[in-house]
Order: C-alpha cells, then structure tokens, then sequence
C-alpha cells in the first residue's frame, strides 16, 4: 500500500511541476511578444505636401478628422519591418483612419508578416479604409 501511495504522491508531484512550468512559459511567451510590438516600431517620418513641414510621429492628434483636412494631401514614410499595428498606429495619428480596430482587422485580412507594406505612399483626408489599402498594396 506504501509503494501504491508513493507512486500516486510522486505522479501528482510531476504533474504540478508540469503544469508550473507550463504556465510560466506561456507567461515568458506572452511578455516576448508584447516586447517585440513595442520596440519593434520605427518612427516614421510624414510631411503633408501642401505645406511641406515635415514631422515626426510624437506630435498629439486628435482621433476625428478636422473637416478643413478633407481632400488634402499627405505622404506617409512607413519604415520596412514596422508592424501591422504600428502601421494602424501611424495612420491614426495622422487622422487618415477614425477606427484604429476596424483598420487593424483590414489590415491583417490583406497582409502578412511576411509582405508587410512599406515605403511611402500618399494619402488623401477622407479617403475610406479600402482606398488606404488599396494604396498600402501598391
């Protein structure tokens, strides 16, 4: 009875160190990952075209398109290697997109890690979200 009840102790004690590493592994994956999207972005350099002052992304934006914006023209310069959610990031900044989680979706239906957009492009205010991805595709 002694060896059956070792055996079962020695069982249960095997399976909680599975289990503890398993959860602190997923805890060090989940902080990888969390790392490589907030270092991973570069920051762009944009400048509007009408009035050729460039910029850097640190300047605040509101999240509504200032309406004396609509159908003005600007470049954005987006860094090779910047991601999906950077990308979303920089356009929203920039009052291109209103719905940072809608275009995000968009996004990730039409790119992969692997053919992320980058390079500059030229947007118009009040373009839709296809338009902006239909450019970001070229």
């Amino acid at each position: 009875m002694k060896a059956i009840n070792f055996i079962i102790d020695t069982l249960y004690d095997i399976f909680e160190y599975i289990l503890m590493l398993l959860i602190v592994g997923i805890a060090v994956l989940v902080i990888l990952w969390r790392l490589e999207v907030l270092f991973n972005e570069q920051l762009p350099i944009v400048s509007k075209t009408s009035s050729a002052i460039e910029t850097t992304l640190g300047i605040e934006k509101s999240a509504t398109l200032n309406s004396s914006l609509i159908g003005e023209k600007i470049k954005v310069n987006i860094s090779e290697g910047t991601s999906l959610e950077g990308i979303t990031k920089i356009l929203f900044d920039y009052e291109l997109i209103s719905d940072k989680f809608v275009f995000l979706k968009l996004l990730n239906e039409n790119f992969t890690d692997e053919n992320k957009p980058s390079g500059e492009f030229q947007f118009t205010y009040g373009q839709s979200n296809e338009d902006i991805i239909n450019i970001l595709k070229k």
